[in-house]
């Protein structure tokens, strides 16, 4: 068995576990909940400074095959990759491999034929705990209705719902009521995005180099010690369907470049 330490970073195995993490769509707290661990060890996962158990790697692995994380029609070649990359110090158990990717596909099946498709559950000795796409919704509650821009708000609307949009900018002079109608228009649209919405206070900032960080931080992500903060929040953020309200941008425009 080949013998390991920690005295050098394993970029390789980090990045391996950043991307799947990514996947299954869990901030690292999020994740080390799930496994019952520290969320410090998720990230030294992830800096490549230490490796999981095998316990916990068998629960990283379960909720990424439910979470379908592993490209289609290769999952038994990439859990394996993982399993190796991780230097387990016991082999991969091909009973318990066997028989997860065999209850996989009959779920699959069963989705295709039109069958209820029950929450994941993510199963550690005799308890369970079940496992949902992150979704986001801080929104503060509307309690006044807003009148005489029903127009305006289907135009927006309209506009957000086009898929070759990326990027809208509501402007005008302060007080006009900016805020109020973007709130009114994405509270409409939460149930249109499938990751939700989640509302960027940038009011309280004026370095325009703050605003990643800002909206890294509402998303509950922070920073990785070999991966940039902006890095992260692309990789985080690629394959989500997610509205992002950034209010109060005007002070710190020169961020813009970043959104793009």
């Amino acid at each position: 068995m080949k013998r390991y330490s920690y005295s050098e970073r394993d970029y390789a195995f980090g990045q391996m576990m950043l991307s799947l993490r990514m996947r299954i769509s869990l901030t690292q707290a999020g994740l080390a909940k799930l496994l019952h661990v520290q969320r410090r060890a998720v990230a030294g996962w992830e800096a490549g400074s230490s490796y999981p158990k095998a316990e916990h790697l068998k629960e990283l692995i379960i909720l990424a095959v439910q979470q379908q994380a592993f490209a289609a029609g290769r999952e038994e070649e990439e859990i394996r990759a993982l399993w190796k990359a991780a230097h387990q110090k016991v082999l991969l158990d091909e009973a318990w491999l066997h028989d997860l990717l065999g209850a996989s596909m009959a779920e699959r099946i069963g989705e295709h034929a039109g069958n209820y498709h029950h929450p994941l559950t993510l199963v550690k000795g005799k308890k369970a705990a079940t496992s949902l796409p992150v979704r986001f919704q801080n929104l503060p509650p509307l309690l006044a209705p807003l009148i005489g821009r029903e127009q305006q708000e289907q135009a927006i609307r309209s506009i957000l719902l086009r898929p070759e949009v990326r990027l809208l900018t509501l402007t005008g002079t302060a007080g006009i009521g900016k805020t109020r109608l973007a709130s009114q228009v994405a509270t409409d649209l939460s149930g249109v995005f499938p990751h939700g919405v989640c509302l960027v206070q940038l009011a309280p900032i004026s370095d325009f180099n703050l605003v990643i960080p800002s909206i890294a931080q509402t998303l509950g992500l922070r920073d990785v010690e070999e991966y940039s903060l902006f890095e992260s929040l692309k990789a985080f953020l690629q394959d989500k369907h997610l509205l992002l309200l950034l209010d109060n941008f005007e002070q710190i425009l020169a961020a813009a470049p970043a959104l793009v």
